[in-house]
C-alpha cells in the first residue's frame, strides 16, 4: 500500500470530510486532558455517559489503548463546548435524547441498561440507516447526525491524541523528506500528521 492510498483510506474512513469546527479545534490544537472527569454545561450526566460508552464502542481498548484512555470524550466535549455553535449543540444533545429513545423502542430499554452486544448491534442499524440516508440524498434524522458526528469527533479525537498518534500511528517527531508515493511494507501502520 502506497502512503497516497493510506491517506485515501484515512479520509473514507472519516467520510471524506471533516467538518469546520472539528477542523478549528484540531488547529487551535484543542487537547482536552484524559485524567480530568469530562463534562459540559449543555449535556446531561446520563448524556456524557453515553458519549463515553459510544466513543469506547467505537475504538475500544485491544491491542492498543482505546478512545477513552486516549481520552476521547474529554476532547469532545472541549470540542463541542468551545468550537460548535449553541444551535450545533442543542441538536447533539436532541440526537443523544433521540438515540437513547430509539434504543428503548427497538431494544426495550435505554441505551445505558443495554448489554454491551445490544448497544453494538443498535449503533450497527443507527449506522446503516444514517449511510443510507446520506447515500440517498435524504435529510439525516437527529440521531443520525448525533451518531455520525460523534463519530467523526471520535475518530479525529484519537489519531490527534499523543495515544493515537504515537501508538495507533506511526511517528516520527521530526519527519524526512515528504515522499508521496512510497509504497509501506506490509503491516506498516499509517503516519500520524
Amino acid at each position: 500500500m502506497t502512503r497516497r492510498e493510506a491517506l485515501t483510506n484515512a479520509a473514507m474512513l472519516l467520510g471524506g470530510v471533516i467538518s469546520a469546527p472539528v477542523i478549528a479545534a484540531v488547529m487551535q490544537g484543542c487537547k482536552a486532558d484524559p485524567s480530568l472527569p469530562p463534562s459540559t454545561t449543555f449535556l446531561s450526566a446520563g448524556q456524557e455517559k453515553i458519549v463515553s460508552i459510544m466513543t469506547d464502542l467505537i475504538l475500544p481498548n485491544t491491542s492498543t489503548p482505546g478512545a477513552v484512555e486516549a481520552g476521547v470524550p474529554a476532547f469532545i466535549f472541549t470540542v463541542l463546548q468551545d468550537c460548535f455553535s449553541e444551535e450545533d449543540r442543542q441538536a447533539f444533545a436532541l440526537g443523544l435524547n433521540e438515540l437513547d429513545a430509539a434504543a428503548k423502542a427497538d431494544q426495550g430499554r435505554r441505551f445505558l441498561k443495554l448489554s454491551t452486544e445490544k448497544q453494538v448491534a443498535f449503533l450497527k442499524k443507527t449506522d446503516e440507516a444514517a449511510r443510507a440516508a446520506q447515500k440517498d440524498q435524504q435529510a439525516l434524522a437527529p440521531l443520525q447526525a448525533a451518531w455520525l458526528r460523534l463519530k467523526e469527533l471520535t475518530l479525529v479525537g484519537y489519531f490527534t491524541s499523543e495515544i493515537g498518534a504515537t501508538e495507533a500511528l506511526e511517528y516520527l517527531p521530526i519527519p524526512a523528506r515528504l515522499d508521496t508515493c512510497a509504497d509501506m511494507p506490509d503491516g506498516q501502520r499509517a503516519w500520524a500528521v
